[in-house]
């Protein structure tokens, strides 16, 4: 057996007590129950540390606020929001990870070590072509579904450009990489081959992009297919985690440039 030692020492983390199909399931119910307590408990803290500090009138008004914001502010607003969902996700997968594997969490969440030097020229060949198909499955979708067409307001200011590329670049990609290419693939891998797992997680990975019509879940599948190839070929989602964040900036200066 492993020692505690071992687990901060070793190169890479092992899998330890992997989850089974219906344990999975359970463990990713937890993990959706954690991120919910999460989301309302610190809600609830802010309500009742704005009432303590300004009164409740100053809360009500608050409230008011937001339902009149305008765009530029309703975008910062959600924004946020965004954020701290993706917070949530990502403590709700790590305490999970932690309850199951102890010391071993990193494992079940395939946090392992890769550098950028390891990346290679597959790396970024894979990159750009991901990124060409991008912009061209954008393109397409103005096309076939103009609602589904990612218009990008910063009116905002510089604070809400900041804080989209945050989002957007780095939580967004951290978090949805821990979920599918990190704690869903990781188990489902342990007991379906990899041409079966890398399947159920891309189709779980498009359908979770869902928005408001098929075409756009469809444009995601392809990505999330070369997601799962990177996370097999590496082992690792900081590989996956890197490439889905530079992904996501180059749709982002398109969507602002116009040129998408």
């Amino acid at each position: 057996m492993f020692s505690r030692d071992d687990a901060l020492n070793t190169a890479a983390a092992p899998l330890v007590r992997p989850f089974g199909p219906l344990s999975l399931v359970g463990g990713l119910l937890l993990a959706s129950l954690i991120l919910v307590s999460v989301l309302l408990g610190s809600a609830f803290v802010f309500a009742l540390m704005d009432a303590a500090l300004y009164g409740l009138q100053d809360l009500q008004r608050l409230m008011e606020s937001v339902r009149h914001m305008k765009l530029g502010e309703m975008a910062v607003y959600a924004m946020g929001l965004g954020a701290g969902i993706y917070i949530a996700a990502l403590i709700s997968l790590v305490l999970v990870a932690r309850w199951r594997a102890g010391v071993f969490w990193r494992g079940q969440l395939a946090w392992q070590p890769w550098s950028l030097k390891r990346a290679g020229l597959p790396f970024w060949g894979l990159l750009l072509v991901s990124m060409a198909y991008g912009l061209a499955a954008s393109r397409g979708l103005r096309e076939l579904s103009p609602k589904t067409s990612m218009d990008v307001d910063i009116s905002g200011g510089p604070g809400l450009a900041i804080l989209s590329v945050f989002v957007i670049g780095v939580l967004g990609p951290l978090a949805e990489e821990a979920l599918f290419r990190g704690f869903i693939y990781t188990n489902m891998r342990v007991w379906l081959g990899f041409p079966a797992t890398l399947a159920v997680t891309s189709v779980i990975f498009s359908l979770a992009h869902w928005e408001g019509t098929h075409f756009y879940a469809l444009a995601v599948l392809p990505l999330g297919l070369v997601l799962g190839v990177l996370r097999e070929w590496t082992g690792s989602i900081k590989a996956t985690t890197l490439f889905h964040g530079l992904y996501n900036l180059s749709a982002l200066v398109f969507a602002i440039l116009g040129i998408d």
